[in-house]
């Protein structure tokens, strides 16, 4: 299966530099995060913004390598050069991400208490929920329990709600006691329907992979041309979401206002997907990077 050519083969790893790989595989999502933690914990005037994005860094890099490295075998299908990748330097990159998880936890517990070393396991606890499953012995008797991961649409939404969870949770820890709360709900509920578009638009990437697999997901099931339209109707719902609560609640005018250039860009990458062929790369970088630009623009809302 490994032994093809081409830009996302695996003989194409030796022709790129390793931090390449490292920052396109493990890098992209955790910094773009990172940003919007920090971000928002500007937005809502702590001060002391610095703990948060470090904490999700490292949090979200950890379990991230983790996910990869323990599940290399199922990525050949979808992502030979990935895969390549991470069994190539398993050792080094177990070792980073277990350093990167014990630094979260610590972080987390240093700045916030229980509560933020909470925040920084939260990604772990998520992928250990929808990853188990099988037949349990009950007496003489053996309950057979699915997966959640391999349910349509549910290993979206688990990480759809731990990040925007993590990434909203961490400024209302540090933020004084019921301050800011309404604004964190609003941006909640934008980066959980942001980030559900963004895994259902990686699974349209593995459509051929997953369905030769017999994996089954909701592109699998709906079709490449189905679930692009599900996705901008639902990119759509978020961009007039915005300007109804810029409209109706005056302490989010301003950063919502800011975040609508948030649905042209996902509209620009999702026209672009549908209409010619995309290298993983591209995914990798743009629809991951796309959560930086978030950060960006909630930068500026606070800044500008």
């Amino acid at each position: 299966m490994l032994e093809h050519h081409g830009p996302d083969s695996p003989q194409a790893l030796r022709d790129m530099p390793f931090m390449w790989n490292l920052f396109q595989f493990c890098l992209v999502l955790p910094l773009g995060c990172a940003l919007t933690t920090f971000a928002l914990t500007r937005a809502i005037g702590v001060n002391d913004a610095y703990v948060a994005p470090w904490v999700t860094f490292l949090s979200l890099f950890a379990i991230y390598v983790f996910d990869r490295v323990f599940e290399t075998d199922g990525d050949i299908e979808n992502h030979a050069i990935r895969s390549a990748f991470f069994k190539r330097n398993k050792v080094l990159l177990k070792l980073t991400a277990s350093v990167a998880l014990i630094l979260s936890i610590g972080l987390g517990f240093l700045g916030y208490g229980i509560y933020g070393a909470g925040f920084a396991l939260l990604p772990f606890i998520a992928v250990i929920l929808y990853s188990i499953g099988g037949a349990i012995p009950v007496g003489r008797f053996r309950l057979r329990i699915p997966q959640l991961k391999k349910i349509p649409g549910v290993k979206n939404l688990t990480v759809a709600i731990t990040l925007s969870t993590l990434i909203t949770g961490l400024p209302a820890v540090a933020a004084p006691v019921g301050v800011a709360m309404p604004l964190l709900l609003i941006l909640w509920t934008f980066l959980l329907l942001r980030f559900l578009i963004n895994t259902i638009t990686f699974d349209l990437r593995d459509i051929a992979g997953d369905t030769a697999a017999g994996t089954r997901t909701i592109a699998t099931l709906w079709g490449k041309n189905q679930t692009l339209r599900m996705l901008h109707g639902l990119n759509c719902l978020i961009g007039g979401g915005l300007i109804v609560v810029a409209i109706l609640y005056d302490p989010a005018t301003r950063i919502t206002l800011w975040l609508l250039p948030s649905s042209l860009f996902t509209a620009s990458y999702l026209w672009w997907i549908g209409s010619r062929p995309v290298k993983n790369v591209v995914y990798d970088v743009l629809v991951d990077g796309e959560i930086t630009f978030w950060g960006l623009l909630i930068c500026a809302s606070s800044l500008i």
